[in-house]
């Protein structure tokens, strides 16, 4: 399940409404689906056990992703860059 059926599967819980998590995929995923997530979204997940902290210990250096970076291939150098948090 992604973060919209994780935070419902949670959300639920609290509640006292039993869940069941699943998703299609049979193995984990070696990278992160989301490429943002909204300072609502961190509050929520705040406000069910501080699931936004685990989450922030787990992700990369913020200098690694807070670009957008345009070139023509991976190994080519950079044509441009943009600073998408400023």
């Amino acid at each position: 399940a992604g973060p919209v059926g994780m935070t419902l599967s949670l959300l639920l819980s609290k509640y006292g409404v039993k869940t069941l998590l699943m998703d299609k995929k049979t193995q984990m995923r070696q990278h992160p689906q989301a490429h943002y997530l909204s300072q609502r979204t961190m509050e929520v997940w705040r406000s069910l056990g501080h699931l936004d902290f685990a989450i922030e210990q787990h992700m990369p250096p913020m200098k690694h992703w807070r670009s957008f970076v345009y070139g023509t291939s991976l190994s080519d150098p950079v044509i441009a860059a943009r600073d998408h948090l400023k």
